[in-house]
């Protein structure tokens, strides 16, 4: 009697997207209303929680990376709320949450970038914006790095995936640069932007005694693989991004321009060349629901 063939598993891939979420509104609808004359259609609702979780569903990455993610309600939002104490009693994370429990994502880590570090000219008001990751998997040592001299942070937690740890950083960076008296009390000498690159990489590359499996997600501002003379915000571009240029692999090999208003790629997801992982493919997800496009990656 023949014994059957043990059919051999596929092994899963690890899906990850990253996300600049626009604090969850909806300005970027161009091209849906032609006949108005405006790139704003009317009949699209600027806040709709609804679009954002539609296209979760049908990405279905296995961990989100979000930058700008915001305290958000249930209740119709019409017009700008203004006040503030109504703002700070009512918006929380409870609801965004809950949603995406019922949509699989039952781990997360949200980290606050607001810890005050304002420029003179930057306002003082309201200002809450925070990265997240969300995840299928379970996140074990889940932890938030807060740069001292910017309102910016480093997210990071580690998932256990094909008997591998494999250890994933989101993060948005800074890219103006301006007077800081923080920087002065810090005794750092250089921008602030070249110092966050500096301490990024910094961080990242302190984690490789646990893994090799590093992956950095998010929004930075700038193209790390392509030097943009003209734009002001690729001042010292070489200095900035020599370490992940020489180290990191830009999974989206092709790239698409991911952020409206500068019109070229900002958004990645990169992997460290030393990993034991590697890329089966990536994509741009085209999508209107917020200034940036979302960027997926598969890794086996």
């Amino acid at each position: 009697m023949k014994k059957k063939k043990k059919k051999n598993k596929k092994k899963k891939g690890l899906r990850i997207a990253t996300f600049n979420l626009h604090n969850f509104i909806t300005r970027c609808n161009q091209g849906l209303a032609p006949i108005f004359g405006t790139a704003l259609n009317p009949f699209e609702k600027s806040r709709d929680l609804k679009k954002w979780l539609d296209l979760f569903v049908k990405i279905n990455a296995d961990i989100l990376c979000f930058q700008e993610l915001v305290p958000i309600t249930n209740k119709v939002i019409k017009e700008d709320i203004t006040d503030l104490t109504e703002i700070r009693s009512n918006f929380n994370f409870e609801y965004f949450n809950k949603e995406m429990d019922s949509l699989g994502y039952k781990y997360k880590v949200i980290g606050s970038t607001c810890q005050g570090k304002f420029y003179d000219n930057e306002k003082r008001d309201y200002y809450y914006l925070a990265n997240g990751i969300y995840s299928k998997i379970k996140l074990e040592n889940p932890k938030i790095f807060q740069y001292k001299y910017l309102n910016r942070n480093i997210i990071t937690a580690d998932v256990k995936f094909n008997n591998k740890i494999v250890q994933i950083f989101n993060t948005h960076l800074e890219y103006y640069i301006g007077s800081n008296k923080i920087l002065n009390d810090l005794k750092i000498n250089n921008d602030q932007i070249n110092e966050q690159f500096k301490n990024l990489y910094e961080l990242i590359i302190s984690y490789k005694c646990k893994t090799n499996n590093l992956i950095l997600c998010g929004d930075l501002n700038i193209n790390i693989f392509r030097d943009n003379k003209i734009n002001s915000r690729y001042k010292n571009w070489n200095s900035k991004t020599k370490l992940f240029r020489e180290n990191f692999i830009n999974s989206t090999y092709k790239q698409i321009s991911t952020n409206f208003s500068q019109n070229d790629q900002t958004d990645f997801i990169i992997f460290h060349k030393d990993s034991n992982i590697k890329n089966i493919y990536s994509y741009v997800v085209f999508t209107n629901i917020s200034d940036h496009y979302m960027v997926f990656s598969d890794f086996i």
